[in-house]
């Protein structure tokens, strides 16, 4: 039996075999597994609804050799797909290396203290 327990602020003692932190997709893919699996699961959200960074995407996953694409004659394959993502991870790796970089580059002009912390956000 599955229970969902909402409540800002509780206490109590309690043992479980597997505890999942955010209730996204990947959260609740991992808890329904280890459930089916007999584990007793806890998951954990800091939000007032289950709905993680899926939610941003607006609930769609990438997929190559689908049948939503082959209904509609679209061709594409898993290598395809591979390779498309990997290109776009390259890009975004050598963007960020490159703002590292500038702001290390730049760090010594403004005066500021080496110690400074950068948070990207994307």
């Amino acid at each position: 039996m599955t229970d969902v327990l909402v409540n800002d602020s509780f206490s109590a003692d309690t043992e479980v075999d597997c505890l999942i932190i955010g209730g996204g997709a990947a959260g609740l893919t991992a808890a329904l597994a280890a459930s089916q699996d007999g584990a007793v699961v806890l998951v954990a959200e800091r939000e007032t609804r289950l709905a993680g960074s899926t939610a941003l995407s607006s609930g769609l996953i990438p997929a190559a050799e689908t049948n939503a694409q082959k209904r509609q004659n679209i061709s594409d394959t898993k290598n395809t797909f591979y390779a498309d993502i990997m290109e776009k991870m390259v890009t975004l790796l050598t963007l960020i290396m490159l703002i590292f970089a500038l702001k290390i580059l730049l760090l010594p002009l403004t005066g500021l203290k080496k110690s400074m912390e950068f948070h990207f956000i994307f």
